[in-house]
This record gives C-alpha cells, sequence and structure tokens, in this order.
C-alpha cells in the first residue's frame, strides 16, 4: 500500500514491482565507472513482469512464488502475510512460452492467503 502513495519530496512517484528469483551475474559492465549491472535470464524476466505492473503494483514470477510456497510449507506458518493473485500467463519478449506470473497484495482484514 505504502509504494501507492510514494512521493519524491513534493513528487509523487509512480512506483510498479517485478520479482523473478534466480540466478544473475553482477559486475561493473561499464568499464570501471562505479555502474554495478545485473544480467540474465531471470534479471530479464523480473523486468518484464515490471512491465506488466501497474501503479502501485508488485508481479512476482513461477519461481519467486515457488520459494514463497517453498517457505510457507517449511515454516509453522499457514499462511503468508499477503495475497497472490494469478494472472493470465503473458507472452513476454524474449521467452518461448507465455509466463505464469502473480499480483502480490495485502491481505483483507480477517482473511488468509
Amino acid at each position: 500500500e505504502r509504494i501507492k502513495s510514494f512521493r519524491l519530496g513534493d513528487v509523487p512517484l509512480d512506483l510498479s514491482i517485478g520479482i523473478e528469483v534466480g540466478t544473475v551475474s553482477v559486475g561493473d559492465l561499464t568499464g570501471n565507472l562505479g555502474c554495478m549491472t545485473a544480467i540474465g535470464n531471470d534479471m530479464n524476466l523480473a523486468a518484464r513482469l515490471q512491465g506488466l505492473a501497474t501503479k502501485g503494483e508488485i508481479v512476482i514470477g513461477p519461481n519467486c512464488r515457488a520459494q514463497l510456497e517453498a517457505y510457507r510449507k517449511s515454516n509453522l506458518e499457514k499462511a503468508l502475510p499477503f495475497a497472490m493473485e494469478e494472472r493470465p500467463a503473458a507472452t513476454l519478449k524474449g521467452f518461448d512460452t507465455p509466463v505464469p506470473h502473480w499480483i502480490v497484495s495485502p491481505l483483507e482484514e480477517g482473511s488468509a492467503a
């Protein structure tokens, strides 16, 4: 909910987030200019998922969802502290098959995910 009202001083910012879990390469690819960059298939997917998100949304990919479910199952918690709403798989540039994804949102009062 907080990202929907995020501001930089007096300027409202339209934020959206894409998250995927996986392996990436990180380094200074600019020739020692001090700018760290992450590259890889999972980084590309996170960027594409971010492109699916509207203002204030968090979109997660299949590996992220699998990790969250594994965490939930290995913990004593029966539910996660947020909801994950599955969306239709999306055709994304750079991916051969449509990619499943979920919108993450706060739980409504009295509900469990």
